[in-house]
C-alpha cells in the first residue's frame, strides 16, 4: 500500500525524507500499529526536520498511541509541515485535529 495523505487521517507505511507537505497542521493523535521487531523505530518530524514524535518498538506486534488534544487550546500539536523519515515496520496513523 502507498502512503495516503489526502484525508483527515494520514496512513503512512513507507518512510521518506521528503515532506508529505510543508503547510502548517495540527496533529491530534499518532498511532503506530504493527511494529514487528524490538528496536524498530518510528519518527515524525516537521518539514524542517525538527523531531515532534519518536518511538522505539519493545517487542513484536507493538501498538502505541499518543494523544495530543490536551496540549493546548488548539486541541493538538502544531507543526510546520510533516514528514516521516523513519518507519522500520508497521503503519503510522496520523490524525489531524479539528
Amino acid at each position: 500500500m502507498a502512503n495516503a495523505s489526502t484525508r483527515r487521517v494520514y496512513v503512512i507505511d513507507t518512510a521518506s525524507g521528503t515532506a508529505i507537505h510543508s503547510l502548517p497542521i495540527i496533529v491530534g493523535k499518532i498511532r503506530w500499529v504493527g511494529g514487528t521487531t524490538a528496536a524498530h523505530l518510528a519518527e515524525v518530524q516537521d518539514a524542517s526536520g525538527n523531531v515532534y514524535w519518536a518511538s522505539a518498538c519493545p517487542a513484536a506486534d507493538y501498538v502505541e498511541e499518543s494523544d495530543f488534544t490536551t496540549l493546548n487550546s488548539d486541541r493538538g500539536m502544531r507543526m510546520a509541515g510533516i514528514k516521516v523519515p523513519t518507519l522500520d515496520s508497521g503503519k503510522l496513523y496520523i490524525y489531524l485535529a479539528g
